[in-house]
């Protein structure tokens, strides 16, 4: 399982990687075209295109993954932390289950449309000029397929009952008031 916990740790910090230079680039881009549209009255061809539809959606869906790696996803705990203990250790596999049902079924149809939009070479008009947008379709099929795959992963470890070597820890509220 070291392997795969290996794996999985460089998929996830590539796709961090990944994010975190989308954040810059996109940080970049959006400073220069505000200094090229102020300072010079010619702003960037573009940016509100290339911002929407390759930064943030490569931002919002290659991290998906790395998000649930790091318990970073909002949640609403008001029931679960009333629920026995018992119950709560079943919740988190079958939440994993779901979750990767959900995100496959996602990452299938959203890969289907990539697939077309690339295929047709899918553009949108910018002025007089086209700015090719199939490419921006990829990082939802494959940021869904990845998240799918990494609760898959984490089902696996709760059922043979590891816990996910990476994973961050919290302090259970509940547990505290046990001791």
């Amino acid at each position: 399982m070291s392997f795969i916990s290996k794996t999985v740790d460089a998929v996830l910090r590539l796709l961090s990687l990944i994010g975190t230079l989308c954040v810059v680039l996109m940080m970049l881009h959006v400073t220069a075209d505000v200094v090229m549209r102020y300072a010079f009255n010619r702003p960037l061809p573009g940016t509100l295109n290339i911002v929407s539809r390759y930064y943030m959606v490569i931002i919002v869906f290659l991290s998906l993954a790395v998000a649930e790696r790091q318990d970073a996803h909002i949640s609403v705990e008001i029931v679960y932390d009333l629920l026995p203990s018992g119950l709560r250790r079943l919740l988190a596999p079958l939440s994993w289950l779901l979750t990767a049902a959900v995100f496959a079924a996602v990452a299938i149809r959203t890969g289907q449309v990539a697939w077309t939009k690339t295929l047709i070479r899918a553009s949108v008009d910018e002025g007089t000029s086209a700015i090719p947008i199939w490419q921006s379709y990829w990082p939802v099929a494959i940021g869904s397929a990845v998240f799918a795959l990494f609760c898959a992963y984490r089902l696996v470890l709760a059922l043979i009952g590891r816990a996910d070597p990476g994973a961050v820890k919290h302090d259970d509220p509940l547990e505290q008031m046990n001791e």
